[in-house]
């Protein structure tokens, strides 16, 4: 469950965006520096994606009470 949980890249933050085209999941920080730097890939399989479209928020706490 870790795994799912946390960033590849940054473990102690946890995944909150994923990728519509790809589905691999990161933290926020991960894909605004994409972003940012204009190297919009995916960090993991380099498919390219649309930052206004393809970016989408990961609710952990749906169905929780």
């Amino acid at each position: 469950f870790k795994d799912a949980y946390f960033c590849l890249y940054h473990s102690k933050e946890r995944r909150e965006t994923f990728l519509k085209e790809c589905k691999h999941s990161f933290c926020k920080k991960d894909l605004k520096l994409a972003v940012k730097e204009r190297n919009r890939r995916c960090p993991y399989c380099h498919e390219p994606f649309n930052p206004t479209s393809d970016i989408i928020d990961i609710n952990w706490n749906k169905g929780h009470k």
